[in-house]
């Protein structure tokens, strides 16, 4: 079965890169530019991590944050922004964000990045097997 991911964006310099490297990986890719639908799509199906760009228009970031965690609490969650202040990156922190990168994002730290949710992924498949024995 094919792992799934959200990116919530409207910027197509965001979407290339990713998708770029998800379609590599075989990867379900599920593209909103609705912060609802971003919140359906999560309740709706198995996501392995959800992708904001943080220049989505409209309610807070951080308040969607906050909804995505309340629903699924060990979700990886990818904060694309341009503000590299220390305000932003300690409120992203607080709210539980996996990874902050900066925009415009490159290649190579996004396949770093989902190999880091894939090994985390695997050794909670690890955890949850040994627990089940």
């Amino acid at each position: 079965m094919k792992q799934s991911v959200v990116i919530a964006t409207n910027d197509p310099l965001v979407v290339n890169p990713l998708s770029q490297v998800l379609m590599k990986k075989d990867w379900c890719i599920l593209i909103t530019k609705s912060k609802i639908q971003s919140i359906l799509n999560i309740l709706d199906r198995e996501i392995a991590f959800f992708v904001l760009d943080f220049e989505l228009p409209n309610n807070s970031n951080i308040d969607l944050i906050s909804i995505i965690k309340s629903i699924r609490p060990r979700l990886p969650i990818i904060v694309l922004s341009e503000d590299a202040s220390f305000n932003t990156r300690r409120k992203l922190a607080k709210a539980g964000v996996f990874y902050q990168a900066l925009k415009p994002i490159q290649v190579m730290e996004i396949e770093q990045i989902i190999g880091a949710i894939e090994e985390l992924s695997s050794k909670e498949g690890e955890v949850n097997e040994e627990i089940a024995h």
